[in-house]
């Protein structure tokens, strides 16, 4: 058992009546220096049903490890509540929160096979699947026979499953895997751009990710490398540029794969306004598109513009509230904002207080 995850079950009582049996399962993912932990439930009744719920937080919750389930996997609870449970479960249904609902329709799992449901719980597309995605832009992942495609809101398979895997539609393209390499479909089903390449990310602002030989660059919706894969790694276009990683540095390039912020900086945000935050020696300041610093590095923390104006902090005391009461807001010339209060304030003017909209 991973040390990382945490496992409880027993009954569901009401009373000294059993009327279900119920599943937790608490994780603990390591991102960076922080830790992500995730804690789902599962409740499953006689009537062969069960739901799901999951939390996600940066801090723990206590599960005690005691339970007898290693693995969390739909399929794999459902053969497990079976063994415990064979006397008065003959078949599972896994009926979904409001929450797993996407463009109207949601997974549910029947007689081990998968299919849609609406939000009032009319099958739209019977179970038949081995497996199935959510659906995005009218379309969503269904496997059959170990094999992937997409099928319509309507369960018509438009896509056929002859792909290892598929991610889902962004702008129109699906990112899928034919012999261990990945490349893009239309929603017409035509291979737009061919699966040769080791990684690939959703497309944003008609750009995507391509990943070959450990290095990363960007294709458009043709299929052309406007980026070549020379960057250890990169972001999504945003305000028609992207953040892009080189030795450990980094910059931004811009749709027509120009380097405009040469990779010169510790860390970067995206565009907001026409500025993004850069770092440099522990320090964040603000560039704008043509690459010019035009805030220097000069704050602890930095937020990124929003109707012409940013918080930023130059206090770097590790007292949480002298931090948190140190945020100024400077326009994009660097100089500080004094803001009038309303009319429901006691005061004519003041500098706006960071409190109002603390970035944590």
């Amino acid at each position: 058992m991973d040390d990382s995850c945490k496992y409880n079950s027993g009954p569901i009582t009401r009373g000294t009546e059993e009327v279900g049996y119920f599943f937790e399962e608490s994780k603990a993912n390591e991102i960076g220096d922080e830790t992500l932990y995730s804690y789902s439930r599962w409740e499953l009744f006689p009537d062969g049903t069960f739901t799901c719920n999951t939390q996600r937080s940066w801090e723990s919750w206590d599960i005690p490890e005691e339970g007898i389930f290693e693995r969390s996997r739909y399929e794999e609870l459902v053969n497990q509540m079976k063994e415990l449970k064979t006397d008065w479960i003959d078949e599972l249904t896994y009926i979904p929160d409001d929450e797993y609902f996407h463009e109207g329709l949601a997974t549910f799992y029947k007689c081990g096979k998968w299919g849609f449901i609406d939000k009032k719980g009319i099958v739209v597309i019977p179970c038949i699947f081995d497996s199935a995605g959510d659906f995005s832009e009218g379309f969503a992942g269904i496997k059959c026979n170990e094999k992937w495609g997409f099928v319509d809101n309507t369960g018509r398979e438009v896509i056929p499953c002859i792909y290892d895997e598929v991610e889902d539609f962004h702008e129109g393209f699906a990112g899928v895997k034919r012999n261990e390499k990945w490349g893009f479909v239309d929603n017409t089903g035509r291979e737009v751009i061919p699966c040769i390449y080791d990684e690939v990310e959703d497309f944003h602002e008609g750009f995507a990710w391509i990943k070959h030989n450990e290095k990363w660059g960007f294709v458009d919706n043709t299929g052309r490398e406007v980026v070549p894969c020379i960057y250890d790694y990169g972001g999504d276009f945003h305000e028609g540029f992207a953040w892009i990683k080189h030795n450990e540095k980094w910059g931004f390039v811009d749709s027509t794969g120009r380097e405009v912020v040469p990779c010169i900086y510790d860390s970067v945000h995206n565009f907001h306004e026409g500025l993004a935050e850069v770092e440099r020696n522990k320090k964040w300041g603000f560039v704008d598109n043509t690459g010019r610093e035009v805030i220097p590095c000069q704050y602890v923390s930095t937020m990124h513009f929003q109707e012409g104006k940013a918080q930023v902090n130059e206090n770097d005391t590790q007292d949480r509230f002298s931090f948190a009461r140190s945020w100024i807001y400077i326009d994009k010339t660097g100089r500080r904002i004094i803001e009038k209060k309303t009319e429901n304030d006691s005061a004519s003017q003041k500098i706006s207080d960071p409190d109002d909209d603390l970035p944590f």
